[in-house]
């Protein structure tokens, strides 16, 4: 096939476009996948601070979980 009036055949044109369009549609999912990895990058970890304040809940949270600990192992026979 050949277009008169353009000068070069339609098949190549069509192709070329097609290349074209495939060309463009990486570069911008390419470009697209970068963007988002570098906004969505994981920030630095902090570790948390223990409080070295005890309060009368905390105290009896620890000692509850002390006699349930002491109560298992009495259970297992481990001294």
């Amino acid at each position: 096939m050949h277009d008169p009036q353009r000068g070069y055949p339609i098949i190549s044109t069509v192709k070329t476009n097609r290349l074209k369009k495939s060309l463009l549609g990486i570069t911008l999912s390419f470009s697209l996948f970068t963007s988002i990895s570098v906004i969505a990058e994981p920030q630095a970890a902090h570790a948390a601070i223990a409080s070295t304040k005890t309060t009368a809940a905390s105290t009896s949270v620890s000692s509850k979980a002390g006699s349930i600990i002491a109560l298992g192992k009495n259970y297992l026979g481990v001294r």
